[in-house]
């Protein structure tokens, strides 16, 4: 601090206890996606922030597709999740799940990680 603000103190204002917590306000959307990725932090399991990027990525509708295709193991997802690079945009994962006759497949999470984890290392 400078000579000339040695006086002054920091004030406290008086929050009104209905404001004390903010977190709620801003809700979006509320829909099942937002229990989805409570799941998913709760397993600690952070999504960078690029993958909230919606010219980049559909990691919503990537999560929706394995909603609709079963797959239901949290850790299935992440891994998934991880793959896809967080559903970005025109990756494998996308191809993969409309190329894809699910009636033929019986443990779909399963099936997507092979494919995309087989997909990494003939690209690498």
């Amino acid at each position: 601090m400078n000579e000339e603000n040695a006086d002054i103190f920091p004030t406290q204002e008086d929050v009104n206890p209905e404001n004390d917590d903010i977190s709620g306000q801003t809700k979006l959307k509320e829909t099942k996606l937002n229990l989805e990725e409570e799941e998913i932090n709760d397993t600690s399991f952070e999504i960078p922030g690029y993958a909230y990027n919606q010219a980049t990525h559909n990691m919503n509708g990537l999560i929706e597709s394995l909603e609709r295709h079963k797959v239901t193991n949290p850790k299935e997802r992440q891994t998934i999740l991880r793959l896809s690079d967080y559903g970005r945009k025109g990756t494998q994962v996308w191809k993969l799940l409309s190329n894809t006759s699910w009636n033929k497949i019986g443990a779909p999470g399963k099936y997507i990680i092979a494919a995309l984890a087989g997909g990494r290392k003939q690209a690498g």
